[in-house]
């Protein structure tokens, strides 16, 4: 049921990026900002779990302890900055802005590669979540770099979809 209801919701929001592909912040930019809030409200629900790992009782040994410090700690801080960075040029779309988004997402994209580098050395675990978002962050940094979108978008602010109508003419009644 759960898988149903995770397709279903990825579905709802491709429709929904698809149907705003003619807007500025529409199309792939709009999927880069549902996907990056909904992240975090998703890992909001996982915070309980989390704080409580953070405290070195109940840990075996201590170099495990910091091993796991190590990797959650950086990544979280890194995609708390990327949500920053994101927010921040979505207030105000300039170059500089986008350069700090693109350094924010290269921080995450080097914070989730060492979270999996640790979780497969010191907790002999397939590190699914950091793996993934080690894929996304390099997604989204190609796309932050190379789509004429983006530079359209939040540099020159000249962005005009090729499919929408550039003068609709207003039908005389």
């Amino acid at each position: 049921m759960q898988q149903n209801s995770a397709f279903a919701g990825i579905f709802v929001t491709l429709g929904i990026v698809y149907l705003s592909r003619r807007r500025p912040i529409g199309g792939w930019v709009l999927y880069f900002y549902l996907q990056l809030y909904l992240s975090v409200l998703l890992s909001l629900i996982f915070l309980p779990d989390v704080a409580k790992n953070l405290s070195p009782v109940g840990w075996d040994t201590p170099q495990r302890y910091f091993m796991f410090i190590g990797s959650t700690v950086p990544l979280t801080v890194a995609e708390w900055f990327e949500v920053f960075a994101a927010s921040r040029l979505l207030y105000e779309k300039n170059a500089a802005n986008l350069l700090t988004l693109r350094i924010a997402i290269g921080i995450v994209l080097v914070c989730a590669a060492l979270a999996a580098g640790i979780d497969i050395e010191y907790f002999n675990s397939t590190p699914v979540s950091d793996i993934m978002t080690l894929i996304v962050a390099f997604i989204w940094s190609l796309y932050f770099s190379i789509s004429e979108r983006v530079q359209q978008v939040f540099v020159m602010h000249t962005f005009q979809h090729p499919d929408s109508v550039k003068n609709p003419q207003k039908i005389q009644t």
